[in-house]
């Protein structure tokens, strides 16, 4: 397990860079350079799906299946790598998740980049969870052993 570990710490410091990079300096998921912001839940989803119009149909699905899944996935390696690095619980690490999804909306709510919408934090929290999950599954095959 000794290769898993260098892997992780090699890991971890290109993920948050990735993730600052993506959310924060090069958001690009902004259309038309109009900055939205959605603060009702599904608003911004359900707004995608009446009105596909505005998209070519391979570029709407294209848009609408990896704003689901990137902003699903976007956490879970966080959740995962603090949970191996720290050892901390389901319910802080949770916390941590949300919380950086939070922060990372209002961020690009103060700094006008890309879209801010409640849909991310419920999906970057539930990746953050599905994050903490996989660990656990992980550690029962494979015995990590976080710290």
């Amino acid at each position: 397990m000794k290769f898993f570990r260098i892997a992780c710490i090699i890991l971890f410091p290109l993920y948050v860079v990735e993730l600052l990079a993506v959310t924060i300096f090069f958001p690009g998921r902004s259309d038309d350079n109009i900055y939205k912001h959605y603060f009702i839940p599904l608003q911004g989803t359900m707004a995608l799906i009446h009105d596909p119009a505005q998209y070519d149909i391979e570029r709407y699905w294209w848009h609408f299946a990896t704003g689901l899944a990137g902003n699903f996935l976007l956490l879970l390696p966080l959740s995962f790598f603090l949970r191996y690095f720290t050892g901390l619980k389901k319910n802080t690490l949770l916390l941590i998740a949300v919380s950086t999804s939070i922060t990372i909306e209002i961020l690009q709510l103060v700094l006008n980049i890309g879209v801010c919408d409640i849909d991310d934090v419920i999906l970057n929290s539930a990746g953050g969870l599905a994050g903490i999950y996989f660990f656990n599954l992980l550690n029962k095959v494979f015995k990590l052993k976080p710290r």
